[in-house]
């Protein structure tokens, strides 16, 4: 039986509302349905998002779709003041439904298409479609100006209806795809591994600390400080160690370069999986499992020494738990959205998403005081001012362990953005820090250390290894946003560090206590093999240390690994 004009009227309202209102949505879609369901963002979660936010997503697109509703039905009012009311807020619910499906195209899926087939024949595609709109707009208006512009406010409605109608789809396509990733994933998938039991421990064991201090520059620490920190422990332990000048990195970003300081090899390209990393060497051009190369710690256990770990960013606890005695790790904020993740109930969830959207409407800072990019950098900076309070008290009970040999500490500072005013001596979230304020927490971090390892007797007998990651990475972070740019005393020092790609290299041998200065390049990934022979006491000397670099330098600069 053939629908009534008003009954099609009714469901073409419905259609229109409901697909402006999952538009409105659509970029917290592509992040919840990622959230899920790329081994990219999984890798760095520490537990599954529940599916509970995916029906808190549902419950506020329904909602904003029934206010659309009624205005719709409201449009056909008698009453003008009701009829242009609900026209203001069909209009504006539209606006911000485009708005966010361009945002989702450029924003999100930009870095993903660029540059490629598909992204220059979509291109063209709306081009073509542009242009031959402006055509067939300007035939009009050159018949009749007047009439065309009588015309042009219905013309654009129903161009916009039927632009929304043939997107109708995507809501129930979204919440199907939604439903099979939720329910494909488990904590199990998350869940770190048992770590190993204790060894017994070797008479006169000795003990290596390294710790690693996320994105520290050679030249903003050392060669040329910004006059208003004073990095008085890092230069102490200059004064006490061996200082690698020119030390480059395997990789300029965190998870391709940590991972091939713990291997011992370079890993040129690398590939997450939730429990799983794969990587290529310069040697081997295949996929390699991350689980079936030994790392550091189980060269180490195998030689009858002890580990453990408290890092930030990489799942070390989900990856290699078994080979350590004592692990724990935090996320990076930066990659995870932490606010999808907090055990908060349904309706707190269903608010949430609101706000979020909220944040993202055009003006909103001007109007509303609504600030989206400066919300989410108070969010990162929170999460980051917990990670390194986490990391640092699993790392200090570490450090108090004296049957660990060998401890890892990855902290998260001094990378951006910055968490510590320097001139007050307080963690701060409100984006009025930078990276020369972290660099200065660091130091009072590496003080706290060298007391914690002092306070147990441990400092002048154990060997401490402190360096990087990778450097500052000075194009990555001018283009982060208004928020993360460099500030004007920054840019003196970083304009000058496009060419100085070295980290620190502070090696403090056991009971050394004059410094050695060391200006051969190498590159970092030598790290593990280090450390290895100063726990089996094949290096005890500065003079012995200095000769086994120097017999690896050229060798670790070639990138060279074996294809296993």
């Amino acid at each position: 039986m053939a629908l009534s004009s008003e009954k099609k009227a009714v469901l073409k309202d419905l259609a229109l509302s409901l697909s402006i209102a999952n538009l409105c949505f659509l970029f917290i879609w592509l992040e919840v349905l990622n959230l899920a369901g790329d081994d990219t963002f999984r890798y760095y979660e520490a537990q599954p998002p529940g599916f509970d936010l995916v029906g808190a997503l549902i419950l506020d697109i329904s909602a904003v779709g029934v206010v659309l509703f009624a205005s719709f039905r409201a449009r056909r009012a008698q009453r003008a003041p009701l009829k242009w009311t609900a026209a203001g807020v069909i209009a504006f619910f539209s606006m911000f439904a485009l708005y966010q499906l361009q945002r989702s195209i450029t924003d999100y899926m930009m870095d993903r298409v660029i540059f490629t087939t598909l992204f220059i024949c979509k291109l063209i595609i709306a081009a073509v479609a542009g242009i031959l709109l402006l055509w067939s707009l300007a035939q009009h208006f050159r018949r009749s100006p007047k009439r065309f512009l009588r015309e042009l406010p219905n013309r654009l409605a129903r161009v916009g209806s039927a632009v929304f109608v043939v997107l109708f789809p995507l809501f129930p396509l979204l919440m199907a795809n939604a439903v099979i990733r939720y329910e494909s994933i488990g904590a199990p998938l998350f869940r770190d591994h048992s770590p190993a039991p204790m060894l017994t421990a070797k008479a006169d064991t000795p003990r290596v600390i390294w710790i690693i201090f996320d994105e520290m520059d050679m030249r903003m620490a050392f060669e040329a400080p910004p006059q208003r920190i004073n990095l008085r422990e890092f230069n102490r332990l200059k004064n006490q160690a061996i200082f690698g000048a020119r030390v480059i990195t395997p990789n300029r970003n965190t998870t391709p370069s940590m991972n091939s300081l713990l291997l011992g090899v370079q890993i040129t390209e690398f590939n997450q999986q939730t429990r799983e990393l794969l990587f290529k060497t310069a040697a081997c051009s295949h996929w390699q499992r991350f689980s079936s190369h030994a790392n550091v710690f189980s060269r180490a256990r195998e030689a009858g020494f002890n580990t453990g770990l408290s890092g930030w960013h990489h799942p070390y606890c989900r990856l290699i738990a078994q080979d350590l005695n004592d692990c724990a790790w935090v996320e990076n904020p930066w990659y995870t959205w932490k606010r999808y993740l907090q055990p908060i109930s349904f309706w707190q969830k269903a608010e949430s998403l609101i706000d979020r959207q909220a944040r993202h409407v055009p003006g909103a800072r001007n109007i509303f005081g609504i600030d989206a990019e400066s919300d989410a950098l108070q969010e990162y900076c929170s999460h980051d001012i917990s990670a390194l309070r986490t990391v640092l008290a699993n790392g200090y009970r570490m450090l108090r362990d004296p049957h660990l040999n060998l401890v890892l500490i990855h902290l998260p500072i001094p990378h951006p953005p910055g968490i510590w005013d320097a001139r007050r001596g307080v963690f701060v979230t409100t984006g009025n820090s930078n990276y020369i304020d972290n660099l200065q927490l660091s130091d009072m971090v590496l003080g706290q250390i060298r007391r914690v390892l002092e306070q147990s007797g441990e400092w002048d007998r154990s060997a401490i290894l402190v360096s990087s990651d990778h450097p500052y990475r000075v194009a990555a972070w001018q283009f982060a946003g208004p928020d993360v740019d460099l500030r004007s005393e920054e840019v003196a020092y970083f304009s000058q560090m496009r060419q100085q790609p070295y980290v620190p290299f502070l090696l403090k041998l056991p009971n050394q206590k004059s410094p050695v200065s060391y200006d051969r390049e190498f590159n970092s990934v030598i790290t593990a093999d280090l450390l290895l022979a100063l726990l089996k006491k094949e290096l005890t000397t500065t003079t012995e240390v200095i000769q086994w670099v120097n017999a690896h330098a050229t060798d670790s600069l070639t990138f060279a690994s074996s294809c296993r």
